[in-house]
């Protein structure tokens, strides 16, 4: 009972916490929404040059129902359904990106806020063609630079030869480096820094190497991901004005930064992102003020709330799907065939993915062909085999044919060999002959009229070569015993005669 009161007042404490946001977050949007007339934040008013490229402008980039999940492992997927170790913890797959949709047309500086976790970097990489979209199309018209504090940089070379593997890269002869090489030095405010390996330089150093370089190579699409946040000042003014030089030739700029000075400053739009969905897209004047509401409300926050929201946002990204998307597509549509129609392209985006997950068939080919050799490889460790004695021809020896034998001769030789099988092995019985002084081999064959070959059968260990000392036993037929004089003798058994 206790326990049931416990948890009960758990549950109301809980839902008021809830109540008590909600009706901040109204109040909070109910002042950004009276803020956003007011214009707290002064916009940079943009020349007649890129008011009239706008007004023809031409489409740079288009999103169209962009969403992006991050699946587990099979080793995980396998873990979690056959609760292999640890008890189920609910892990599911994760939507980073959810039904994003925006254009930006050329001569555009497109800022791009969230909080941390929001999928700001994952809808970059998007953009750069690193990652690959789960749902939607994206169309892209134009060359990418990217521009991050270590993106594309190697550590390990000099700052002259990331300038020249980069700009090798992006298609550039040898003499079109060359000739960008010292523009791109002076801009980087390096020095003799340049030739000094990219490990040893600071993260400021760093972006702007990759600024420079990215900026020289003149992009069409350029897109920066907190490069700025770290150079000083200088550097930060020179290079937004040289982003200003890129909008007015109508180059599009896609901007990341905490710093909200930045973004009102070099932008034009913002996409507020907020875990993985586009809260607003629209003029910086308009959409920044409300983000920046939204951060003071949200830093108000005693730590403990902050974690449950964002542990509920999380869950909201864990807890998507497919279906859900296609249920806010139908929603959302203006008309039912702008519904079916963006249904369409989400069956078609989701059944490419399927197929590029799927090997092709000469990669199955490789593949049997490496589990054969590692399983021909493994039998030939077992059994010992080498490839020289595979690869080695086998000599077959001719077949010798049994020349005819005469009937009776076969059965004369069968009847013999047969005997021969019947006929027990016997051995003769011997005797030990003690060897005198004096005495060889031959001489005792001769002495008891044996030959040199039935001595040397009943004593197969002899040596010829080698001669016998006195005292060796050598034995011979027992039938030959009386001839030889007995082993050990003593003086009593001897004769004695008178002198």
């Amino acid at each position: 009972m206790a326990d049931y009161r416990r948890k009960n007042r758990h549950s109301e404490r809980k839902n008021k916490r809830e109540r008590r946001v909600s009706t901040e977050e109204q109040r909070i949007t109910a002042t950004v929404e009276s803020q956003a007339t007011s214009q707290p934040f002064p916009v940079q008013e943009k020349s007649p040059q890129v008011t009239n490229q706008k007004s023809n402008a031409k489409l740079k980039v288009k999103a169209s129902l962009i969403s992006k999940k991050f699946e587990l492992s099979q080793n995980e997927k396998f873990k979690e359904k056959f609760s292999i170790g640890k008890k189920k913890s609910g892990i599911k797959d994760f939507w980073a990106l959810r039904n994003i949709n925006f254009e930006v047309y050329d001569g555009e500086a497109i800022g791009i806020v969230g909080l941390n976790g929001s999928g700001k970097s994952t809808l970059l990489n998007i953009l750069d063609k690193t990652l690959s979209s789960t749902t939607g199309e994206l169309e892209i018209n134009g060359e990418v630079s990217y521009i991050a504090i270590n993106a594309g940089l190697k550590i390990g070379l000099t700052g002259r030869d990331n300038i020249r593997l980069k700009g090798t890269m992006m298609g550039m002869s040898k003499k079109e480096i060359a000739a960008k090489m010292a523009e791109i030095i002076e801009f980087s405010e390096l020095g003799p820094f340049i030739d000094r390996p990219v490990k040893d330089y600071s993260s400021g150093m760093r972006s702007k190497l990759a600024f420079a370089i990215a900026v020289n190579q003149d992009p069409d699409i350029l897109i920066i991901d907190e490069a700025l946040s770290v150079g000083d000042s200088t550097f930060a003014a020179k290079s937004a004005n040289k982003m200003f030089e890129f909008r007015e030739k109508g180059k599009t700029i896609f901007v990341v930064s905490h710093n909200a000075g930045q973004i009102q400053k070099w932008t034009d739009k913002v996409v507020w992102l907020h875990y993985g969905e586009v809260k607003e897209y629209g003029a910086t004047a308009d959409v920044l003020p409300r983000y920046q509401a939204f951060i003071n409300w949200f830093n108000r926050l005693p730590n403990e709330q902050q974690e449950q929201y964002k542990i509920e946002r999380r869950q909201e990204q864990m807890d998507y799907s497919i279906e859900i998307l296609r249920k806010e597509v139908v929603d959302n549509a203006s008309t039912p065939e702008i519904g079916q129609r963006s249904l369409r392209t989400i069956d078609k985006t989701l059944a490419k993915n399927k197929f590029k997950t799927r090997l092709s068939i000469p990669s199955k080919m490789i593949m049997m062909l490496c589990i054969f050799a590692m399983m021909l490889a493994i039998v030939m460790s077992v059994k010992g085999w080498t490839f020289e004695g595979l690869m080695k021809p086998k000599v077959v020896s001719p077949v010798k044919v049994p020349k005819p034998v005469p009937p009776l001769m076969a059965k004369e030789s069968s009847v013999a060999e047969s005997e021969f099988e019947t006929r027990p092995e016997t051995r003769p019985e011997t005797f030990d002959y003690v060897v005198k002084e004096g005495e060889s081999i031959g001489g005792i064959a001769t002495t008891f009229g044996l030959s040199m070959q039935e001595v040397l059968a009943l004593n197969p260990e002899l040596d010829l070569e080698l001669a016998i000392a006195p005292g060796f036993i050598v034995k011979l037929p027992k039938s030959l015993e009386r001839q030889a004089v007995p082993v050990e003798t003593t003086t009593e058994s001897l004769p004695i005669t008178p002198e």
